[in-house]
């Protein structure tokens, strides 16, 4: 093994992963493809030594689960001899493969001196470090999953972690949460207190697809509540909340008590069958800060609980359902218990602002879009070809337009022009 840096490393100075009880296996037994492709991937290279490899055979029910797959080795890195971040010649890490293969393997610094540095995941546990490799999710990851490259990304982490050039100046701050539970598309103005109607538009097995806008629907099936939190340092990525406990444990750290700020929206209405019966669609604004600078991002989270408002308010001992199905309040007023939230599930949608005219500009590459937008155009001609023109251009947001054109749609214009048949017998302009 190779010399560490700065000092040598004993046994002692290695932090154990926090398994209840695991089994070591050869790497050819190895159950899980990924994890065996990636421990004979290393075992075949020149800069890692003592490739061992487990099977956890009792788990936690949180994050190590039976079945999951872990694979230690000592990796040697290329580290110039002066370094803002304490990484060494030769770190020690584990790689947990989970068996179900539903999130991104973890990666952990074992020793017990690692440096705290950004770009780590905080875990229920408080060591050993879990090293945050990626910020994408997983289904974008897994398309091109290859154990080479993920090897070569962990070794890239730490080198620039040593330099203190991991994160770069013009990067985007780094979120608190990485997801993928499904999309939503929200209104421009998502703050504005007029009433939003959330529907479902699409689902495909676990994951849903919601629109959130001002314009009534009938099958709101959601009650959106927007709240936002302080400002807090970036750096870290958070286990992502499974239950509206996780997320209450969460959202402490931004300023916001989310079951107290739950209680007026339950108590207030108790009797609105409507809303008391339709599921909570939270979103989120968090401010995120650099170090040492006044630089500002502003993220949105969308947190979906699986149970309605009316179960959450009888969970938190809001309101209380008599024998015959009617709801009240429980009086005298009883404080909440978050940790009863653990038992309400929460999905995790990844959020889209509805299309602007500000935006669509911006999306179309127009830096100077304020001017852009409100230039005049007047265009003679909306046939095939000037249909094809003033569509593409109007839905870049470009320009206030005036049409011209006294022609009539035909059926057999629909060929090839932009308009379709509810537009027949009507004008081309």
């Amino acid at each position: 093994m190779s010399t560490k840096h700065p000092g040598q490393v004993m046994e002692s100075d290695y932090y154990e992963l926090p398994v209840k009880q695991s089994l070591q296996t050869g790497v050819n037994d190895l159950k899980i493809d990924k994890a065996r492709d990636f421990a004979l991937t290393l075992s075949a290279g020149t800069f890692v030594d003592n490739v061992i490899c487990y099977t956890i055979i009792e788990g936690d029910n949180r994050l190590f689960n039976v079945g999951d797959e872990i694979v230690t080795f000592d990796i040697h890195l290329d580290i110039s001899q002066k370094v803002v971040n304490d990484i060494r010649y030769t770190e020690r890490l584990a790689v947990q493969f989970p068996v179900n293969d539903d999130a991104i393997p973890w990666v952990y610094a074992l020793r017990t001196s690692f440096p705290l540095v950004l770009h780590r995941h905080s875990m229920y546990f408080e060591n050993p470090v879990c090293l945050c490799i990626y910020e994408q999710s997983y289904d974008d990851l897994k398309l091109e999953w290859r154990s080479q490259k993920f090897i070569d990304d962990i070794r890239s982490w730490l080198v620039l972690t040593s330099q203190g050039t991991l994160h770069q100046e013009d990067q985007p701050l780094e979120p608190f949460l990485i997801f993928n539970d499904g999309k939503i598309v929200l209104s421009n103005d998502i703050e504005n207190k007029e009433p939003v109607y959330v529907y479902l538009v699409s689902q495909k097995g676990s994951k849903v697809n919601l629109v959130a806008n001002h314009i009534y629907h009938p099958q709101s099936e959601y009650h959106y509540l927007f709240l936002k939190g302080s400002p807090q340092e970036h750096g870290i990525i958070n286990k992502s909340p499974e239950n509206l406990y996780d997320l209450h444990e969460f959202l402490l750290t931004a300023g916001i008590d989310l079951v107290e700020s739950l209680r007026p929206v339950i108590t207030d209405d108790v009797n609105n069958r409507l809303l008391i019966n339709k599921k909570l669609l939270l979103v989120v604004q968090l401010p995120k800060i650099a170090a040492n600078s006044d630089r500002i991002e502003h993220d949105f989270y969308c947190f979906l609980c699986h149970d309605n408002l009316k179960t959450i308010g009888i969970n938190q001992n809001f309101i209380s359902e008599a024998p015959d199905k009617s709801l009240g309040l429980v009086f005298p007023k009883v404080d909440s218990d978050p940790s009863k939230a653990a038992f309400i599930r929460i999905s995790i949608l990844s959020p889209y602002i509805n299309i602007s005219k500000d935006l669509a500009l911006l999306y179309s590459g127009n830096k100077q879009y304020k001017e852009i937008q409100q230039t005049k155009i007047c265009q003679i001609g909306t046939g095939a070809l000037g249909s094809e023109l003033f569509m593409n251009m109007a839905k870049s947001g470009l320009g206030t337009w005036s049409l011209i054109d006294e022609d009539i749609m035909l059926p057999h214009n629909l060929v090839r022009h932009q308009l379709d048949n509810n537009d027949i017998l009507n004008s081309k302009s």
